[in-house]
């Protein structure tokens, strides 16, 4: 007979198994391990091909075993439809934006973790045996960092229901066939449209589907 130990750890398997599946790390321009990472600052070479996001021991966030630290709270401008964008320093609607505390704190802050060009990616040691911090080369970065009026919305509360919009995520979803997501408080994020571990065959890092679709009502 199969021990039970042995079936959970097989469901636990299948279940890792399933969620990595789509966009591979080992290659790609986010394995530091094999090609390194050359930024502002200098070259990081990362320990493992997982380890510059995650950790096995002293997580960050439990889920998914995150390593990394979030992004100070402060400096962050999200998309209002002016060309000033709408900072998020208290002043902001908190009906209709995240604070700046929230989005650190969710898939946009993970991934702006290393995206925002002002948090160190990781480091390397010079000749003198001193840590030194390399960030998201700024020739990469272009506009970005943490003046995010330019982009598509991040940190906003999406108005489902409201016209032009989606009855909900779910009905959304089920129209496009998409695996869009929101973050916290029914925001929209990073996450929203992109997945290191769930993205469309184009390798792109994108969601499948149709992602806009799943929230505009057009």
């Amino acid at each position: 007979m199969i021990g039970l130990g042995v079936v959970a750890a097989a469901l636990i398997a299948s279940r890792v198994s399933a969620s990595i599946v789509g966009y591979p790390i080992s290659g790609s321009k986010h394995d530091f391990k094999t090609t390194g990472y050359t930024g502002d600052g200098g070259t990081f070479v990362g320990h493992n091909k997982c380890g510059t996001c995650h950790a096995a021991h002293k997580v960050k966030k439990v889920s998914p075993l995150w390593g990394r630290d979030n992004p100070t709270a402060t400096g962050w401008i999200v998309w209002n439809g002016q060309d000033a964008g709408q900072a998020l320093d208290g002043t902001e609607n908190t009906a209709e934006f995240l604070s700046a505390a929230e989005l650190t704190g969710t898939g946009t802050g993970m991934c702006m973790s290393c995206h925002d060009g002002q948090t160190a990616i990781g480091t390397y040691k010079d000749a003198t045996g001193t840590s030194v911090p390399v960030y998201m080369r700024a020739a990469y970065r272009g506009t970005w960092g943490r003046a995010l009026a330019d982009m598509h919305p991040v940190g906003h509360v999406v108005p489902f229901g409201a016209p032009g919009w989606k009855a909900d995520l779910a009905a959304g979803n089920a129209a496009s066939g998409s695996n869009v997501a929101t973050e916290a408080r029914g925001s929209v994020g990073c996450t929203s449209c992109h997945s290191m571990h769930s993205s469309s065959p184009s390798g792109k890092i994108l969601r499948a589907g149709e992602r806009c679709l799943s929230c505009h009502d057009k």
